[in-house]
């Protein structure tokens, strides 16, 4: 995000910017009669860069580098009673972020002044991170297609505020300090939630049912450490012209407030060189207001399925967050109002071995302020007004076992200036969904485990930990009970920890 805000303001400055992000993952759940467990962790590596001329002076690759990981669980038990199935659920996440090195600017970097005259300057390295401690319990009821739920949430996020240091021959010198090194912030949040479905039709044409009847409302409160509490709303309507079975259009309705507090890197965050990011802590939170109208399809055809969609929206944004400069230093302030219009085109296509995605964005960002004592209305040309989306996945599945390998391709365009993405996924599990007791895997690459129980004919039990290195890269990895070995010429050296008992 300290990249980003730099480069929001800087953009028509801008001669290259790059972001990379690789993320392990993996996730496992655990089924004894009617309690679920399901236990989630990610690990994400990400580093960002940007190259960019400031006051004639041409700044390469100030780079930033973070690692973060999350670990959460979370459990629930259904009760039926006369039809009706109550269902509590509690939950609890721990996210953590660190730095791995910020440098301002790269090791022995030359600046270039107008007058071509070369400068050279030491490493300055930033250190800051977070932690954040989260919980949930919620409790609903659920009847037919009706649903009523509340429940309370708590959010503890504490901010290592950033710390720099100089690295120079004579070694690393602190250079600056915050006043207060960590910041917490505390959010406790009070919602509930309804879904009612009163008319299944109104009447029937053909084999079609004509018009149900839906709708939601949800209110939340939330009590914030820093900022005032906050009462927000949601409600919708849905109704569906025409189903049977293989066959649903559905029109979608949905007005809703929400509020949401600027993070800590844009209230305290210390600058370190020109044209660096400072800290604004009298920003005062956004409250927004949403209205959107979705209307679409499912339809069915033997092997495959195809989901059109066309929505509208508009997002009117009170004190929304800009950047400035001040001083040498970029500054985000308050905006008036801002408003989004906009809307997207979809169509998916599913398959038995593949799925397509294919979207568009239109998008128009106004902005309304005051300057100079008058009200002044400009459009915000840095904001993406057209989106190109495509992704495409090939799947297998198997009973009992799934593999998924995804590609997307992602496309903005601002202008003259175009900002494409691509991103990969690998996803493979496995399951035993018609049994009691099951255990399913979701295996990574590198350092993997599995625990499983299953009941079939007879009782197994079995757990694996096993280190393949580049080995699990190239060959195939076998999850039978026992090591079956890889496929590759001459076996490369691999680790593998073994425990089974059967009966």
């Amino acid at each position: 995000e300290r990249n980003s805000n730099r480069e929001k303001y800087l953009d028509k400055f801008n001669q290259n910017d790059d972001l990379t992000t690789l993320s392990l993952f993996g996730r496992t759940g655990l089924k004894y009669g009617d309690v679920d467990l399901k236990i989630k962790g990610i690990f994400q590596g990400f580093s960002a860069s940007a190259q960019f001329l400031d006051y004639g002076i041409l700044n390469p690759q100030n780079r930033v580098s973070l690692m973060n990981s999350a670990l959460s669980s979370e459990i629930s038990y259904k009760i039926n009673v006369d039809g009706f199935i109550i269902k509590p659920v509690l939950y609890a996440g721990l996210f953590s972020s660190s730095p791995i090195t910020e440098n301002f600017p790269s090791d022995k970097m030359k600046i270039f002044l107008p007058d071509r005259k070369v400068v050279e300057t030491g490493t300055y390295i930033g250190k800051f991170g977070s932690d954040s401690l989260d919980g949930r319990f919620e409790i609903s009821v659920q009847k037919d297609k009706n649903l009523f739920l509340i429940g309370v949430d708590v959010m503890n996020d504490v901010e290592r505020i950033l710390t720099v240091y100089q690295q120079l021959p004579s070694g690393i010198t602190e250079v600056k300090r915050p006043e207060e090194p960590k910041k917490i912030f505390r959010n406790t949040g009070f919602y509930g939630q309804g879904y009612i479905f009163p008319v299944e039709e109104v009447g029937e044409f053909g084999d079609f049912s004509v018009l149900g009847i839906g709708g939601l409302i949800g209110v939340r409160y939330d009590d914030h450490s820093i900022y005032e509490d906050v009462f927000n709303i949601r409600a919708g309507l849905v109704l569906l012209p025409l189903k049977r079975s293989g066959f649903l259009t559905y029109i979608k309705g949905i007005y809703g407030t929400s509020f949401r507090a600027p993070s800590p890197e844009q209230l305290f965050t210390s600058p370190q060189v020109a044209g660096d990011f400072t800290g604004n802590p009298s920003l005062k939170p956004e409250k927004a207001k949403t209205f959107e109208v979705i209307g679409g399809g499912d339809f069915k055809f033997y092997e495959f399925s195809l989901k059109p969609e066309l929505s509208f929206y508009i997002i009117d944004v009170r004190d929304a967050i800009k950047f400035e400069r001040e001083g040498a230093f970029i500054k985000a302030t308050n905006i008036r109002e801002q408003k989004s219009i906009g809307g997207d085109i979809n169509l998916s296509v599913r398959a038995k071995l593949f799925d397509i995605l294919l979207g568009y964005s239109l998008t128009k960002l106004v902005i309304f302020d005051e300057e100079f004592g008058k009200d002044v209305e400009y459009h915000d040309e840095f904001f993406p007004s057209n989106i190109i989306n495509l992704q495409f996945s090939l799947k297998k599945e198997n009973i009992g076992s799934f593999s998924l390998v995804s590609l997307g391709v992602l496309g903005r365009f601002v202008g003259k200036r175009s900002a494409p993405t691509v991103a990969m996924k690998f996803y493979t599990g496995s399951s035993y969904p018609e049994e009691k007791y099951y255990l399913p895997s979701y295996i990574d690459f590198g350092l993997s485990a599995r625990a499983e129980t299953t009941q079939l004919l007879g009782y197994s039990t079995s757990a694996f930990i096993r280190v393949d290195g580049i080995a699990s890269l190239l060959g195939k990895r076998y999850w039978e009970p026992g090591f079956s070995g890889l496929d590759i010429p001459g076996r490369l050296p691999s680790i593998f920890i073994g425990l089974e008992q059967s009966f």
